[in-house]
């Protein structure tokens, strides 16, 4: 992963309702043939590296975008609503793809910001 959050829910009854957005800001230099994608999973887990199940019934959400040409260093935004359990921890991480044929070592990118943004009541 490019980074992650982890988080446990208030000791609320039932299931609440969140809003999960997570963005993500290239930098370098993307030509024509540039592409980029980016994508995100979130699992109700206690353990940081629990991202490697293939079965996607695991995942509370999951979700991904790419872009190509010039416009591949824009910025990426990805949402869900997700709905989660009271007094239960989940992680989200956050993945990334650069594939470039013309990449060389004067033509560096990465990533220069990124947020991950949990909104509910959380109570």
């Amino acid at each position: 992963p490019l980074f992650s959050t982890n988080f446990t829910t208030a000791n609320f009854t039932g299931t609440k309702d969140f809003i999960i957005n997570v963005v993500v800001d290239p930098t370098g230099s993307f030509g024509s043939t540039s592409s980029t994608g980016f994508a995100y999973a979130m699992r109700q887990t206690t353990s940081a590296t629990n991202y490697t199940s293939a079965t996607a019934g695991d995942y509370v959400s999951t979700r991904g975008t790419s872009k190509g040409g010039t416009i591949s260093s824009g910025i990426y935004s990805l949402s869900d609503i997700v709905t989660l359990s009271g007094n239960t921890e989940y992680y989200i991480w956050v993945f990334g793809l650069y594939d470039d044929v013309s990449q060389n070592a004067t033509n560096t990118r990465g990533i220069i910001d990124g947020q991950i943004s949990i909104v509910g009541l959380n109570r």
